[in-house]
């Protein structure tokens, strides 16, 4: 069944897409300004507009090839690429192979499951078919998930982590922040059973966020606050301005909450250090 826009919201919304899109118009927001409309509306145009354009920008590898106006999904304003792309899916448009990897990019672990079964088998051959250096990325990823899920506890498990920190790092330049919580939900799923490389793991993801900006931070922490504070933040060697770019992203009311969390655990002195970072970072 077609993914089709639930208010008339985003049905307007959609049709404005769609013609936007058609005139190469997405990249140019200053005729919004120009509407007589209120600043709420024209809000909400900026920000559908802002999300077309970042949907055709980073699926470009996909999109460039086919014509994704009918199939454009809008939900809550702004364009949902796991819908879009079932649709085109749904209009044959999309092999079913092709569908299941974009779901791995666009982060919808029930479409990933779903379309995991329909196939003959549980990867995706890379000789098979022309892909596309983005679509390999995912080939691979696709198996170093499925087998990270069948290992038992192994060097070989250990393996599959480390490919997928990769990937989780690729995913990041290629501006994929679904995906990439979805790899990192992924690797906590057996984030007890690695013998010894989840810490750097870690490590490496975090840096790249840091590096990356203040939403990729935000992600990561949405999806692992917890080994963020026992990978990275207790470890020797990471001072308080390795730190602060985590606390500004962060913001002033989460971090005050994280304190009073803390202050319960204070006796660990590994606990009393983050303390201090905070209440440091607080009073500036």
């Amino acid at each position: 069944m077609s993914s089709e826009p639930k208010t008339l919201t985003d049905c307007v919304l959609k049709q404005i897409c769609v013609n936007l899109i058609l005139a190469n118009n997405l990249s140019k927001p200053e005729w919004i300004d120009a509407l007589p409309i209120t600043h709420a509306v024209q809000h909400q145009l900026k920000r559908m507009q802002a999300s077309a354009a970042e949907f055709l920008e980073i699926y470009d590898f996909i999109l460039r090839k086919i014509d994704v106006c009918a199939a454009i999904h809008i939900q809550d304003g702004v364009v949902k690429a796991d819908a879009t792309f079932q649709n085109l899916y749904n209009k044959k448009v999309l092999s079913l192979k092709r569908f299941h990897l974009l779901t791995i990019a666009c982060g919808n672990e029930e479409l990933y499951r779903s379309t995991q079964a329909l196939l003959d088998k549980p990867t995706i051959d890379t000789r098979e078919g022309q892909w596309e250096a983005h679509e390999k990325e995912l080939l691979m990823t696709a198996k170093n998930i499925y087998f990270l899920e069948q290992f038992n506890v192994s060097i070989e498990l250990d393996g599959c982590l480390n490919f997928l920190e990769l990937y989780v790092l690729k995913f990041v330049d290629f501006g994929w922040m679904d995906g990439f919580k979805f790899l990192i939900r992924i690797i906590r799923k057996r984030e007890n059973d690695y013998t010894h490389m989840l810490d750097s793991v870690i490590k490496y993801i975090f840096d790249k966020t840091v590096k990356s900006g203040k939403k990729w931070i935000r992600a990561f922490n949405a999806e692992a606050s917890e080994l963020i504070e026992k990978c990275v933040w207790r470890q020797n060697g990471r001072t308080y301005e390795d730190m602060k770019p985590y606390f500004e992203a962060l913001g002033r009311r989460e971090l005050e909450r994280r304190c009073e969390k803390l202050r319960r655990k204070i006796e660990d002195p590994k606990v009393g250090k983050m303390v201090e970072d905070l209440v440091k970072f607080l009073a500036e």
